[in-house]
């Protein structure tokens, strides 16, 4: 709670301009996604509601992968049919949980990229992967 309080405490005019920014290119990236999705597309994120409301897409849930396994079965069991991934995670904007790009590159064998956005200095912020659902390892049989 100490952490929440100091933030609103002493206001920081460069930081709160950052985080707009921010905020407003996940929007724009929202904007992206309804553009290069079909209408009927279903979008994994860690915020499913913001893809629904925002990139107008049957939104599902993305949880932090424990390893490239844990991911591949919840895009195959998921019926996901892209997957963006942001610098930003609403639920974790200090990002105690580490990095949220980081399972892109667990994605890397059965999907293939849809567009990306990079920050000035060519670092990579967000990017959109089509699921190839050929590549993907079948579900074990029961």
């Amino acid at each position: 709670v100490r952490e929440i309080a100091e933030f609103y405490r002493i206001p920081s005019g460069p930081a709160a301009a950052s985080n707009a920014l921010t905020q407003l290119a996940v929007f724009a990236d929202m904007e992206r996604i309804r553009e290069a999705t079909p209408e009927r597309s279903r979008v994994m994120w860690y915020t499913p509601a913001y893809v629904a409301l925002l990139a107008q897409r049957a939104g599902v849930a993305l949880e932090r992968p424990k390893d490239p396994t844990d991911l591949e079965v919840q895009v195959r069991d998921s019926g996901a049919d892209y997957v963006y991934l942001s610098v930003v995670h609403p639920r974790d904007s200090a990002h105690r949980l580490g990095n949220p790009l980081m399972p892109a590159l667990f994605l890397r064998p059965y999907t293939e990229e849809v567009w990306h956005r990079a920050n000035g200095a060519g670092d990579l912020q967000a990017i959109l992967l089509k699921v190839r659902r050929d590549k993907l390892a079948p579900r074990p049989a029961p």
